[in-house]
């Protein structure tokens, strides 16, 4: 499937993302620990690459910091992805037991008339499922950061004070507060998009 003609609408959204700056899903990924292993940004970037949706721009955006061996601590690229700029951003800190990987899409007013919502919601599912995610944010320009897995429902009501959804496994859902309502299940991770 290709990226909407200019003069073609994509499918209709069923949800208004409030994001104002720009609407980045970021998702908690367990760190592999090994030096050999692939970097996450070379994971996600083969993986949206490969999903016949996206094209490296002329000049793609670039950025990377890191020790010089293994995993950069920082590291991400811009491709275009349905015709609209994202960039992927991946971190994985030293000794942390998981890492973060990042989609930073245009704000929602612009997103939503440029991409079809299945398949953001299929690029943020197989994402999540490759990198074994256990769990996720909707935010207006935030990161997940690296919540406390082991405490589920204190790192549940963090992240709800500072983002706008959550992904979360269905064993979490119980945690989260009673006015949200699940929105919609990302099959192949088996994760739950929780909105308010």
């Amino acid at each position: 499937m290709s990226a909407s003609a200019p003069d073609e609408r994509p499918a209709g959204w069923r949800v208004c993302l409030t994001t104002v700056d720009e609407t980045t899903i970021s998702l908690c990924v367990p760190d592999p620990g090994d030096e050999r292993s692939p970097w996450l940004l070379a994971q996600a970037l083969d993986l949206v690459r490969s999903g016949g949706r996206a094209e490296r721009p002329a000049d793609p955006g670039r950025f990377i910091a890191g020790r010089r061996r293994g995993a950069p601590l920082v590291a991400g690229e811009t491709v275009t992805w349905a015709g609209v700029p994202l960039t992927i951003a991946a971190v994985q800190s030293i000794g942390a037991a998981t890492g973060e990987l990042t989609l930073h899409l245009p704000a929602w007013d612009e997103l939503h008339l440029l991409v079809d919502e299945a398949w953001l919601w299929e690029l943020v599912d197989d994402l999540a499922d490759r990198l074994r995610a256990r769990c996720g944010i909707i935010a207006d320009g935030r990161a997940i950061g690296f919540p406390d897995l082991d405490q589920p429902q204190r790192a549940i009501q963090r992240l709800w004070r500072q983002h706008l959804g959550l992904l979360l496994p269905n064993e979490w859902r119980g945690h989260a507060a009673p006015r949200t309502q699940a929105y919609c299940e990302l099959v192949a991770s088996g994760l739950v998009v929780v909105l308010r």
